[in-house]
């Protein structure tokens, strides 16, 4: 009973838009992509938000990027994406990398990764995410610092 409760509320609050999407899993190899239509917005910050996806995706000044050469797990063996929060002025944004993948492991392209991270940017002021060939990424502007 408590878990068709909680079922219940998820599926209200899904349809309602309370609830951040999440990566498909089921149908992990299906594609699509959302643009986000509410939210805090990219403003003139889109060249520094640009150059943050650079850097966790190639690197920086012989750092190695967050993203840079990363091997992802097969889902089943690590159900969670990679995040990643940079802070911009006065907002922060919050970047996730998953492999969906339920049996292979890989390591994500950094080409792959830029394309993929600064698409999710380019599509919207607002930012998004997306799922493609079973890989899933998302980028979203937030008020205030990291945390």
């Amino acid at each position: 009973m408590v878990y068709f409760n909680v079922l219940t509320a998820a599926v209200i609050l899904n349809a309602i838009g309370a609830v951040t999407s999440y990566p498909d899993t089921v149908n992990w190899g299906r594609d699509w992509r959302e643009i986000y239509q509410t939210g805090l917005k990219w403003g003139e910050w889109r060249e520094e938000v640009r150059q943050h996806i650079q850097n966790a995706c190639e690197g920086y000044d012989g750092h190695r990027g967050a993203y840079q050469d990363v091997y992802y797990k097969p889902w089943k063996q690590s159900p969670h994406s990679a995040k990643l929060c940079v802070n911009v002025a006065t907002f922060h944004v919050d970047f996730e990398i998953a492999n969906l993948n339920p049996d292979f492991g890989f390591t994500l392209a950094k080409e792959d990764c830029y394309n993929r991270l600064f698409d999710r940017m380019l599509s919207g002021n607002q930012g998004g995410e997306e799922q493609r060939k079973g890989w899933w990424f998302r980028v979203d502007p937030n008020e205030g610092p990291c945390r």
